[in-house]
């Protein structure tokens, strides 16, 4: 097994273990919401999609940042 091989295995790994520690806890009859890098969101729903389970996702910096200017200003819209 090479190096990238034993990197994708073990990432595998640890989605699977993720997603079904997840399915455990919130079961499996509603949609998933995910926020990070869109290329491990993409692997992650598509842990979910073959189990069955609806995937939403969206960016981790732009909510990161959607976050922190709701905190710098409170009153303010979601959109400004």
């Amino acid at each position: 097994m090479t190096v990238a091989e034993a990197e994708g295995f073990l990432s595998g790994l640890l989605i699977g273990a993720d997603v079904a520690g997840a399915l455990r806890h919130f079961g499996a009859d509603r949609p998933v919401h995910l926020i990070g890098e869109k290329t491990l969101l993409d692997l992650y729903c598509d842990a979910f999609d073959a189990l069955g389970v609806r995937c939403s996702t969206q960016d981790g910096a732009d909510c990161a940042i959607l976050g922190l200017r709701r905190i710098y200003y409170p009153d303010a819209t979601a959109d400004a």
